[in-house]
Parts: structure tokens; C-alpha cells; sequence
């Protein structure tokens, strides 16, 4: 039986000469893609983590949708590898919805494995690439160029999407150009955020094997065996109770499932998800503004959002500060940012406003429940701000941080039935409170921040 140091030996000897050697080591990694990863990659996978890699070899199309720290990255990335060392010539290809995405989470594994393998397994590698040959390498590409990955043919081919769920169908589409011939394989995984496209559609396809991976299958919970890593009880136990059994937050991150009685939902959690670090091009034209919730001495948070264009680049959060308090950390953000629109919530404390206006500075007072500007289609004003930041999900326009206090608050907001005349309306604070769910400071900030209004042109005079 040859040790590692000998086996490194004959690998490093693939591209000088063929022998009965490696092709016998070939075909016995081809066939046993654990052993693969057990031995040459020292990973031991809990249960499913070695089913999915065994669906790899043995189905066309595999897609698994769990929740969060499953083991689905470090699956993919052994994938790549597998594929990569047991067929040759092969071209891999990954893909995630941004480059960031890429490069430092699946191809930061995917280099993390290689360097630690029991052999060197040869080829060039770099941030996002593993070259043997013109005909056998591996590749990681952004979906902001979906055209970039047609025209990549060979007699083996693997394709794997990480984060599925965000990734458009023009990206599908393309991906069935190095698919349509040769052994080919396609491995999708994600959190299940969106109930529309091609990776919902996955799982209800019979050309798939389909995996679903809730927090309560790991090891942690089964008692499988020791993995550090995974999820964990006192994770799940804590967004249990900050998010919610019935939160979109808690069906996707914990159970794995796609969010379910979204129809109510001014916000579909997907199209809140999407928004999350968005690349969205901010021009010179685009003006500062800023949106702060107050909440003086309660519970609730005071909040506040800063915005260029429709990205937010700056936010701050606080409890419980008196009326000099709070102006003085607006009036820091003020002076950082030089905003032309400042509006603030000033049901809670309306000296704050008062307080800016005394210095000269851009503040708006808004009341929740004043008239909208349009009066015809909105109850209030608040329910007019709500669903014009709405609009900006649904339309992909607008990028927020990835912050999941505010991502559940958005998701949390509910559209009532119409009023007496018609008019559109939305849960108001109190009511959310009685269905347990707490009051979307971060939320209403935000909406403040993308309230559209005249820029004010205002001489600013410093404390």
C-alpha cells in the first residue's frame, strides 16, 4: 500500500507519462468520492454533506437548499476538487450572485482545501482558478457577465451555483451551453430565500436530486458526531426568540425552507434578501439624505440611515438618550455627511426637530399618520413611505447592509385591508406589538431615508 509522500509522488508525474498507476487511482477516486475526501482532502462529512457528493457522481443535477452553517460550502468546494482530480480533461465552472461572493467565500474554501490536502495536487492556483491544462481547469465567475460562461465545452463538465436562490434565470440559461454535452453535472445550493425561480423550481423538477437540510437534521441536534462548525443549538435558540417560529428570517437560516404566507407581506423576503450588499452605481448627481426613527427613553431603538442615491452608506443605533442626546448624535451624522434631506419621526420627541431647526439644519418633521401626498391611494403618510420603499425592493433598486435585525423588520411589515375610501393602509406599531413582533425602528428609518421631498437648500451653522 503506497503512503501519501509515494502517492504525491506518481500524481506530480500525471502530465510526464501514463501508466497503470494513476489511471487504477483514477477510477478508484472517481467511484468513491468520500474516500477522495477522507483521504486526500482529510474532510469528514456528517451524513448528508456525503450524500450530496455522492449525488454529484451519480445524477446530472443535484440541489440542496438548507440552512445557515451546514456544511454546504466546504460540500461545494470538495465537489470542485473531486471533479477536478478524478476527470480528465474537465472544466469546472462556479458561480454566485456577486464576485465578493465568489472569490471569498466558495473559492476561499475551495483554496483552503488544496492547501491543506495530504498531496499536492498540482496545477496552477489562484484566487479564483485552478489550471492543469488548456482542456482541464476550474473556474469562478460573478453572474454580471452571464455570457461569459457559454462556450466552455469538454468531454467532462461540472457546474456548480452557490446561493442559488439569488441568481437570475439568464444565468440558468446560460449554464446550459457547457451543460448541453459530454458527462456532465450541475450542483445548486442556497439558502431557500426566494419562492420564484429556477431554484424553487428545482425541487418540485424530477430531473433533480433534492436535498433539504433544516437545522435539526445536523449533527448537533441528531447526535451524529462532533462538527464544531455547524449551526448550533444556542444559535437556534436565540434567533427562536429574536426572530420568531413564524419569521421568514427563522423558516429560511433555520429550517431550511422557502418562506411561506409571504401574500400579506408588503416586502417579499426574497426581494429584501436580494437587496442585501447590492452593486448599485452611485452617480454625482445623487444627493445625500438621512431617515432617523426616535424613541427617546422606551425600548424601542432609535434609528437612523444614511443614504446616497438608493444606497445606504452609513447607519447608527441607540437606546434610550434624552432630546439632547439624540440631537447630538443626528447632528454628528449631519455634519459627517452633509445631507439635503434629513427627516425624522417626531412622534416620539418632537424637540428633536425643533432642536435641529434651531441650528439651521435640514430637518423635516414627520407624524406617522398625517396625510400622504397622495391622499387618493394612502391612508397616511407612513403607509405612502412604506410602499414606495417597497417599490424599490420589487424594482432591484436599491442597496441596504446586510444587517438582519433590519432584515426582519422589513419583512415583518403587513398590508391591511383597504379603509372606508379605499385607501391603502399597513400595520401601525402597536398592532405589530400585539401579534409579538416588535416595533420596526430600523424599518421606519429606513423608509424616512428614501421619503421622497424637495432637497432643502439650507445654510448649515455648526454647533
Amino acid at each position: 500500500m503506497l503512503n501519501a509522500l509515494e502517492i504525491e509522488s506518481r500524481f506530480l508525474e500525471l502530465n510526464k507519462k501514463q501508466d497503470d498507476f494513476f489511471p487504477g487511482l483514477i477510477k478508484r477516486w472517481r467511484a468513491d468520492p468520500i474516500g477522495f475526501t477522507e483521504k486526500v482532502l482529510k474532510i469528514r462529512f456528517w451524513s448528508k454533506q456525503a450524500r450530496i457528493i455522492e449525488s454529484v457522481r451519480d445524477n446530472s443535477k443535484t440541489a440542496v437548499r438548507s440552512c445557515s452553517a451546514a456544511g454546504k460550502t466546504l460540500t461545494a468546494a470538495c465537489v470542485v476538487l473531486w471533479f477536478l482530480c478524478s476527470f480528465r480533461p474537465c472544466t469546472v465552472l462556479t458561480t454566485a450572485r456577486s464576485f465578493r461572493q465568489v472569490k471569498e467565500q466558495l473559492w476561499r474554501e475551495i483554496r483552503a482545501r488544496y492547501a491543506g490536502a495530504a498531496i499536492q495536487l498540482g496545477g496552477d492556483l489562484t484566487q479564483i482558478g485552478i489550471n492543469f491544462e488548456d482542456d482541464w481547469f476550474a473556474l469562478g465567475f460573478s453572474t454580471d457577465e452571464p455570457g461569459r460562461i457559454t462556450g466552455f465545452h469538454n468531454k467532462h463538465v461540472l457546474v456548480i451555483i452557490d446561493e442559488a436562490a439569488g441568481i437570475g434565470d439568464e444565468v440558468y440559461g446560460a449554464i446550459d451551453n457547457p451543460l448541453a454535452a459530454g458527462h456532465t453535472r450541475l450542483l445548486l445550493l442556497g439558502n431557500p430565500t426566494n419562492i420564484m425561480g429556477k431554484f424553487h423550481d428545482a425541487f418540485a423538477d424530477e430531473n433533480y436530486k433534492s436535498f433539504h437540510i433544516s437545522a435539526f437534521d445536523t449533527p448537533s441536534f441528531t447526535g451524529e458526531g462532533d462538527f464544531p462548525f455547524l449551526i448550533s443549538p444556542q444559535y437556534v435558540e436565540q434567533k427562536k426568540k429574536e426572530w420568531g417560529e413564524d419569521s421568514p428570517l427563522y423558516e429560511v437560516y433555520v429550517l431550511g425552507n422557502f418562506p411561506s404566507g409571504e401574500g400579506d407581506r408588503l416586502i417579499p423576503f426574497s426581494a429584501a434578501e436580494a437587496a442585501i450588499n447590492r452593486d448599485i452605481k452611485i452617480g454625482d448627481s445623487d444627493f445625500i439624505a438621512i431617515g432617523v426613527d426616535t424613541a427617546r427613553f422606551g425600548e424601542d431603538e432609535n434609528a437612523l440611515y444614511v443614504r446616497r442615491g438608493n444606497k445606504v452608506i452609513d447607519s447608527l443605533f441607540w437606546r434610550k438618550s434624552d432630546t439632547e442626546g439624540c440631537i447630538g448624535r443626528i447632528h454628528d451624522k449631519i455634519k459627517e455627511h452633509n445631507p439635503k434631506i434629513v427627516n425624522i419621526d417626531e412622534g416620539y420627541n418632537p424637540g428633536v426637530v425643533d432642536g435641529l431647526k434651531a441650528f439651521g439644519l435640514p430637518a423635516v418633521g414627520v407624524t406617522f399618520q398625517a396625510k400622504a401626498n397622495d391622499t387618493e391611494t394612502f391612508a397616511n403618510i407612513r403607509a405612502e413611505m412604506w410602499w414606495k420603499l417597497a417599490q424599490l425592493f420589487k424594482k432591484n433598486d436599491i442597496s441596504i447592509p446586510d444587517d438582519k435585525i433590519l432584515l426582519k423588520q422589513l419583512t415583518d411589515i403587513k398590508l391591511k385591508d383597504p379603509n372606508r375610501l379605499a385607501q391603502m393602509l399597513i400595520e401601525s406599531k402597536e398592532e405589530m406589538r400585539r401579534r409579538g413582533v416588535e416595533s420596526p425602528d430600523r424599518g421606519d428609518a429606513l423608509a424616512l431615508c428614501f421619503l421622497e421631498s424637495n432637497p432643502i437648500q439650507v445654510r448649515v451653522r455648526w454647533i
